[in-house]
């Protein structure tokens, strides 16, 4: 802000006093400084109150602003990214919060690439009373606000533990490639996430309920402080359970073909076995889904009911993978689903250098997905959704999470794309 220019007149005014006749009459000495100095007065006073209404203005605009990136960015949890749609949400409540058809404010609404995230501006050109006068510059009048989705709209990753540490942890070398969509953490603890070294995250967002100790890179910087995201899955029926189909299934060679039924006592594929899964939903009860070796397994349209304290996955070797996940039923847009009533904390472990085709959402409630040295996981997907109680990679690993939803016809389960929480971020 810059002085009144009358000041300056005012100094010279006292001078002129000083050395002129004016100065041996104490009444003149005083009166002619006064009026002289009378204007300028006025006018600090002036520009004052114009301060007052240009701090009044400004906190009025500002609320504007927070509350119309707030309404942009929901309109972001829709699905909807037009820029004319973000700016008709913003102007909906800059006029609501204004509500004087005479001023003359303008709205801007700027979406982020990724589109997580949109910065309201809102600027209205105010002409001052009396600052104008003297050169004091208070116009236009600016706020802003950036409101982003926690969590965003496409969700790939979500931890579920309250309160782990580590919740998510990356370690020696390991990738998570997660772009177009959101990795949330709902821990609470002070290390709920976990960078190594050398370890690297890629997503729209890395959005944690409690904090981030990060000795690798995100080329998101990451966000903590987050509202706890619910499962979205919470109240998905579980499936129910039909009699033995097929007990203690073991293979390990040959081209075999399995039909959707339950499977007492696990599926145990290994050696140089060939496999497919017909499309269908399948229960494995009480014992391990196991793929190793050099074995190959296929299956379109397929989902795993994981139930039983026994069931886990256990993938590891060269073994080939691709599996997309189920269409229909309590399975529709997942891959593998863990009963609820499983023992909490169990580890389920995808170690396989070759299981590059996982379409759909792994759900784990109840247990911890690890992804173990030199497996690279589910690159030509079109889509792959995590969530589990802990996730967690370590040596080098790389998890690639893909958002190519019209790629494939597995849906995608309600609440993956509309669960997201709005906060301000600036």
């Amino acid at each position: 802000m810059r002085l009144p220019s009358g000041t300056e007149a005012l100094k010279k005014a006292f001078q002129w006093c000083s050395t002129s006749g004016l100065a041996s009459s104490s009444a003149g000495s005083i009166a002619m400084p006064l009026a002289i100095a009378a204007p300028v007065l006025m006018a600090a006073v002036g520009v004052a109150s114009d301060m007052a209404v240009f701090s009044m203005k400004k906190s009025e605009l500002q609320a504007a602003a927070d509350n119309a990136a707030i309404a942009a960015a929901n309109e972001l949890a829709l699905g909807k990214t037009s820029d004319s749609v973000l700016e008709s949400a913003a102007d909906v409540f800059v006029d609501a919060a204004i509500q004087d058809p005479k001023r003359n404010v303008a709205v801007d609404a700027d979406l982020k690439d990724d589109n997580s995230s949109v910065t309201v501006q809102v600027r209205e050109n105010w002409t001052p009373f009396f600052a104008h006068f003297v050169g004091v510059e208070m116009t236009p009048i600016v706020a802003k606000a950036t409101a982003t989705l926690a969590g965003s709209s496409n969700i790939c990753v979500l931890t579920l533990h309250p309160s782990n540490s580590q919740s998510l942890r990356l370690q020696s070398g390991a990738k998570v490639m997660a772009k177009g969509c959101s990795i949330i953490v709902d821990s609470t603890s002070a290390t709920s996430a976990v960078i190594g070294n050398q370890a690297a995250v890629t997503s729209s967002q890395l959005c944690t309920v409690g904090g981030v100790k990060n000795d690798g890179t995100a080329d998101a910087a990451p966000t903590t402080d987050c509202p706890v995201i619910a499962d979205p899955l919470g109240a998905r029926a579980e499936p129910k359970i039909a009699p033995c189909f097929l007990n203690n299934t073991n293979i390990s060679s040959g081209n075999v073909t399995l039909q959707p039924g339950t499977y007492c006592g696990g599926i145990q594929i290994s050696g140089t076995a060939q496999v497919t899964f017909q499309p269908g939903n399948y229960t494995i009860k009480d014992g391990a889904f196991r793929i190793s070796a050099n074995s190959k397994v296929k299956g379109e349209n397929v989902g795993f009911y994981l139930t039983g304290n026994m069931t886990t996955l256990q993938f590891s070797g060269n073994a080939e993978i691709s599996l997309s996940g189920s269409l229909k039923d309590e399975l529709a847009g997942l891959l593998f689903f863990e009963s609820r009533t499983a023992a909490k904390g169990r580890n389920h472990r995808i170690g396989s250098k070759n299981a590059h085709t996982l379409t759909g959402t792994i759900y784990m409630p109840r247990g911890n997905l690890l992804i173990d040295p030199g497996a690279n996981v589910a690159a030509d997907s079109a889509y792959t959704v995590i969530i589990a109680q802990n996730l967690r990679l370590d040596k080098g690993p790389q998890l690639t999470l893909n958002t190519n939803y019209g790629e494939t016809n597995v849906p995608i389960p309600a609440g993956i794309r509309s669960s997201s929480q709005v906060i301000l971020t600036e």
